[in-house]
């Protein structure tokens, strides 16, 4: 009845076939639930050309830039919404944290407000209502665009490192390290975040190390990322010159400029 997939996954950094999935789920007559976590805000796509996938979900803290606790963008078909109308689903109407009476709509009418004061929902809602008028007004083609502009400038600094990258995505790379450092990405990602620079190991195994660039889109923040990555590569005993991966970054922005 069901199938589900991520359209971006960050745990590879990787970019999945969206279209090969809907057609996929067209031709088995099954329905798509597509995560679409890490592609929202990043990525420049029209979910309805993908009519396969009756429901989207994501979330509002990575591309979208907003940090509502309890809020998620999501969107169903109204085939979707007839299953679940008909199936049931559970509700966490009287949770106190993720109550949404006061905003909800239930046949083309608002809900009645809570029975108690309340402020966080509407706060939460406003933020991330606002952070997608941010997109908007920042345009999303041109954010997409900005995003494979500045991996490619990162993607190339850390190859110049030595490092092998493994990933197809926009918003962030995935690598290898060089033999001499090999096994020892959990050891380099743990000395980098000791030293406040937040890069990630993989959860699965072969460990691999994770740069994210969620909305650090300016030569000055990627100059940055790749300065502290090559200290926490040289302090790990990787053997580079860090004077010619900044000047080779830097040519990269003075080129495109």
């Amino acid at each position: 009845m069901w199938a589900f997939m991520a359209h971006w996954e960050t745990g590879s950094g990787r970019v999945n076939d969206v279209k090969g999935f809907s057609d996929a789920c067209l031709k088995h007559g099954v329905m798509g639930i597509c995560d679409a976590v890490s592609s929202l805000g990043v990525g420049d796509f029209n979910i309805d050309d993908y009519p396969g996938i009756v429901a989207w979900a994501s979330c509002p803290q990575k591309g979208v830039l907003s940090l509502p606790l309890t809020y998620a963008p999501v969107s169903f078909t109204d085939k979707a919404i007839e299953m679940v109308k008909k199936r049931g689903c559970r509700t966490y109407v009287h949770h106190p944290i993720l109550d949404a009476r006061h905003w909800g709509i239930v046949d083309g009418k608002d809900v009645d407000a809570p029975g108690y004061h309340q402020t966080h929902s509407c706060y939460a809602v406003a933020a991330f209502h606002e952070a997608l008028r941010i997109i908007l007004g920042y345009g999303r083609a041109r954010k997409a665009s900005d995003y494979k502009y500045h991996e490619a400038a990162l993607r190339q600094a850390v190859e110049a490192m030595g490092c092998e990258v493994t990933s197809d995505m926009p918003s962030l790379v995935v690598l290898n390290l060089p033999g001499k450092l090999a096994g020892k990405e959990k050891e380099l990602v743990q000395g980098a975040r000791a030293q406040g620079f937040g890069i990630w190991p993989t959860l699965s195994e072969p460990v691999q190390v994770r740069i994210g660039i969620l909305n650090q889109l300016s030569p000055e923040q990627i100059t940055e990322i790749v300065s502290r990555f090559a200290d926490a590569m040289l302090a790990m005993g990787a053997e580079f010159d860090k004077a010619q991966v900044m000047n080779q970054l830097k040519s990269y922005y003075a080129k495109a400029a």
